[in-house]
């Protein structure tokens, strides 16, 4: 039963992730490249991108767990 938890909560997080990572790529690292060219800030836009992503999915990790948590326990309690 956990497992099928996880593997469905996995999907209904990790999809709206990777879309949103996707379709976001392109204009982020245009709009850092932009940045870096006018405030004359050290790295390129594809850094500062990659900085971004790796602070949403720590908090995304960080919500997935808890929500993860929160639901097999209230499986478990109604079961």
């Amino acid at each position: 039963m956990d497992r099928m938890i996880l593997k469905q909560l996995f999907f209904y997080y990790l999809v709206p992730m990777l879309v949103s990572v996707l379709l976001s790529a392109v204009t982020a690292v245009f709009a850092g490249n932009r940045f870096v060219f006018y405030t004359g800030a050290e790295g390129n836009g594809f850094y500062y991108f990659i900085l971004s992503v790796f602070l949403f999915a720590g908090i995304y990790l960080i919500y997935f767990g808890v929500t993860y948590l929160g639901f097999t326990r209230n499986v478990h309690q109604e079961g």
